[in-house]
């Protein structure tokens, strides 16, 4: 009775969320590995183009359409559940307004002021064209946001899965015909101009007209099921028509409500690379030359940030299904059960990405001639000292998990705005009075990440009350981590040259994965429970059963 109900649903924490979960492991890894390729087309300053459209669109598409469907999901969901229809169509109606307004004023304000922000704000201006393409982007987001949050709210969740890998598919094919034709157009204008940039602008034009295609095909295919599948809602809401319905100031607080949390939360999650961004270009303006912080910044976005974030994918996939069990848990006040969940799951997660995250930073000098042929830099320095954020930001993302399940939405918005004011400051100090240019922001990424986790583990710590145990249990795997990663960098620096980069990271990283479940399990760091919650656990499981420490 015991092991069945610690163990879980016998799978790791991905594959019991379900093809969800999956799905959205699968989407994410695309937008994080697509920009490898791309880096490759071109390079650091091609790089620090495309972050200044990009960081822009992704803030105007957190106030836009981030939270949608996860706040009509919930809202619709509860109405429907009471056969309140008509409510649930005040819902939708209230979201429809807000997509449309939100949509098509902040990408209208986006086209029209792409030169003023591009030139003023992020000293780049070759990212004006890249950024007007994706406003247009914008209003499609928008929409998907509203159509994906009814189809939720519906229990529909297959359309919205199709949706998510059909935007991808057509990214990924569009971007392939149109970056090499704007990167020929680009080398004909540059000819002209005599500026060799405009090749890299008009090839990051071609991609971000790639994303315009995706959200647009989304939306296409999304449309016409939600159109069919209205109908059957609009007969209920007239078989309702004398019943009464919420009031429509209460539908409007409610759908506010719900989503204004989710947007200061993705802005903690995903705005603060803006912010990073837009400091460091306007602090390093006086001292660094607008080409060097292009270059240094597209270093940064799309080699140490791609990188250093695969760790975290695993971690935020788990999260989700933490979050729905944390929930389900909640609601039946069963907090010993969130405190065992949430220890496990933390120690589960930790157990890949200690090893994967120490990986990427002591095998950085391969790893990079690998991906990035014949393009020299400091990334691999990059990684080197900033590897350790995918550690803590991973942690943090659990932590985070748990809190929205137990529903301290509060809690998490403070600690996360605090820690966003530490990173803030340590951003003024490291750029404008230690002139740290772009190690400056990765000393005070590390120090977000580190605030982040100390702060949301404490508020969940307190909530659900963690024992002191959690760390100790810890130890193994950072232990077993520190000794695999000092072995593999002393390795990677002497066989460096000997053979090819590609050749030397895969024996590399197979040798260091044996190390370390070796070690693992020479020191008794994990338990068969916890290896079935762990992505990758059943190979780790051989392992172990094969050296009697299971």
């Amino acid at each position: 009775m015991g092991k069945r109900r610690n163990g879980g649903k016998g799978g790791n924490l991905i594959v019991q969320g379900g093809m969800m979960a999956v799905t959205a492991l699968l989407v994410n890894a695309c937008m994080v590995f697509r920009q490898i390729p791309l880096t490759g087309v071109w390079g650091d300053e091609g790089n620090g183009i495309f972050a200044a459209a990009y960081g822009v669109y992704t803030a105007v598409w957190l106030l836009s359409a981030y939270g949608l469907p996860a706040a009509i999901s919930g809202l619709l969901k509860s109405r429907i559940k009471k056969g309140d229809y008509r409510s649930a169509g005040t819902i939708m109606q209230t979201a429809f307004l807000y997509a449309c307004i939100t949509g098509i004023g902040m990408g209208a304000a986006l086209f029209f002021g792409s030169v003023y922000v591009t030139q003023r704000i992020l000293a780049e201006p070759l990212a004006a064209l890249p950024l007007q393409i994706l406003s247009l982007a914008v209003i499609f987001s928008a929409w998907n946001g509203l159509l994906r949050g009814y189809f939720f709210g519906n229990g529909a969740g297959f359309p919205v899965m199709i949706s998510m890998i059909t935007e991808q598919i057509v990214t990924l094919v569009s971007a392939f015909f149109l970056v090499p034709l704007g990167q020929q157009r680009g080398e004909l204008v540059g000819s002209l101009l005599q500026n060799e940039l405009f090749s890299r602008s008009f090839a990051v034009m071609g991609f971000t007209a790639g994303i315009l295609a995706g959200t647009a095909a989304a939306f296409l295919f999304l449309l016409p099921v939600y159109l069919l599948s209205h109908s059957y809602y609009r007969k209920k809401n007239k078989k309702q028509a004398g019943r009464k319905k919420e009031p429509i100031l209460f539908s409007v607080s409610a759908f506010f409500a719900a989503l204004f949390p989710l947007i200061l939360y993705g802005v903690l999650e995903q705005g603060y690379l803006l912010i990073q961004q837009i400091c460091f270009r306007l602090l390093m303006r006086d001292s660094l030359g607008d080409s060097v912080i292009s270059a240094q910044w597209g270093m940064y976005s799309g080699k140490y940030k791609v990188f250093t974030m695969i760790p975290v994918l695993l971690a935020v996939v788990m999260g989700m299904t933490l979050r729905e069990r944390v929930h389900m848990l909640h609601r039946r006040n069963d907090h010993a059960r969130i405190r065992e969940l949430t220890q496990n799951a933390l120690k589960a997660a930790m157990l890949i990405v200690i090893p994967l995250a120490v990986m990427i930073g002591t095998l950085a000098v391969p790893l990079l001639e690998t991906a990035f042929p014949k393009q020299d830099g400091d990334a691999a320095a990059l990684l080197l000292t900033g590897f350790v954020t995918a550690v803590f930001f991973s942690a943090a993302c659990l932590f985070a998990e748990a809190l929205r399940g137990m529903n301290k939405a509060v809690t998490l918005l403070a600690c996360g705005l605090a820690a966003l004011a530490l990173h803030g400051g340590a951003l003024y100090v490291m750029l404008e009075l230690l002139h740290l240019d772009i190690f400056g922001v990765v000393y005070a990424d590390i120090l977000y990440a580190f605030c982040l986790l100390a702060l949301l583990g404490a508020a969940a710590r307190k909530q659900c009350g963690f024992r002191y145990g959690l760390l100790r249990s810890m130890a193994a795997p950072l232990f077993a981590g520190a000794v695999m990663g000092g072995l593999l960098f002393l390795l990677a620096g002497a066989l460096t040259g000997v053979m090819p980069a590609w050749v030397l990271l895969l024996l590399l990283t197979v040798a260091g994965f044996l190390l370390y479940a070796v070690l693992l399990f020479l020191l008794r760091g994990v338990t068969e429970r916890e290896l079935r919650l762990t992505p990758g656990g059943r190979l780790l499981g051989v392992i172990g059963r094969a050296m009697g420490r299971l």
